[in-house]
């Protein structure tokens, strides 16, 4: 895998819920965990589930 990629899980609304996050070189996904996981915006990845945007900005409040 040559970048991360992050899955939206959503609600019945479509609101974000949740991220899983297979990092770069990993095999399987996992869900996202602000203690253990980062998003960089400096380093490539994919998308998938939700707009970028909606996701990246669910990252970076989950990280606060």
């Amino acid at each position: 895998m040559n970048s991360a990629l992050y899955v939206a899980e959503t609600d019945e609304f479509g609101e974000l819920v949740c991220v899983w996050v297979r990092p770069k070189g990993a095999k399987s996904a996992r869900v996202f965990d602000p203690s253990k996981d980062s998003y960089d915006s400096q380093k490539a990845a994919n998308f998938s589930g939700s707009a970028a945007v909606r996701i990246i900005g669910w990252l970076k409040a989950q990280s606060e």
